[in-house]
């Protein structure tokens, strides 16, 4: 447990780093998202000193999640609206209709009570929303930011590894190892990818 808190946290760390680099709004949202993801983490790997605040653990690890998907898709979003390039609706529609499909396949049929599965949702809808978010900032401009784009996409499989032991009671040996080894490097490929957007666009705000 305290070695992927360490790990997490280290993550943090570079970000705020990169954040001092840049001194631009766009990456102090990240590190507010990563921050959030430390503390999903240490909820839901029932660290004391947060469990003992924030309870139920499950509800607020999901909370805290769904909190970093927002940061991050904001910071996404200010890249996308502050540079000229290709419409990311068509890529957001598509991420959110196959995400809703994989909500349905593990949650929606799976035996949790209902106010887990209505959280479930809520979070699915924040991830996947990410997700194809990052997908379309990846190629908006002709050079590809390809850590954006592989980045949500293994967030969505690490989730949905989650989803598997949560609602369809899959619970082999092996799926806390793929979970984490799907989980980190996701967090490592979105920081890498904002770290490679251009500087001077990177710095546009959506109220510009």
């Amino acid at each position: 447990m305290l070695l992927k808190l360490g790990i997490m946290g280290l993550i943090v760390m570079a970000s705020f780093v990169l954040a001092l680099a840049r001194m631009q709004p766009l990456f102090w949202v990240v590190l507010l998202g990563l921050m959030f993801s430390w503390m999903g983490d240490a909820s839901l790997a029932d660290f004391p000193p947060v469990v003992n605040i924030f309870k139920p653990a499950a509800y607020w690890g999901m909370g805290f999640f769904a909190a970093a998907q927002i940061c991050y898709t904001v910071a996404l979003a200010m890249f996308i609206s502050g540079t000229p390039g290709r419409g990311p609706a068509w890529i957001i529609a598509g991420y959110i209709a196959a995400g809703m499909l994989l909500w349905w396949l593990l949650a929606g049929r799976g035996q949790a009570d209902a106010r887990l599965k209505i959280a479930s949702i809520v979070y699915a809808a924040c991830l996947v929303i990410m997700a194809g978010t990052a997908c379309a900032a990846a190629f908006h401009q002709s050079r590809v930011i390809w850590p954006l784009f592989l980045g949500g996409l293994i967030f969505l499989v690490s989730d949905g590894l989650i989803g598997l032991g949560w609602f369809r009671g899959v619970q082999p040996g092996w799926l806390g190892v793929a979970i984490w080894s799907t989980y980190v490097p996701a967090q490592l490929l979105l920081l890498a990818g904002f770290w490679l957007m251009p500087t001077a666009r990177a710095a546009v705000t959506l109220s510009s």
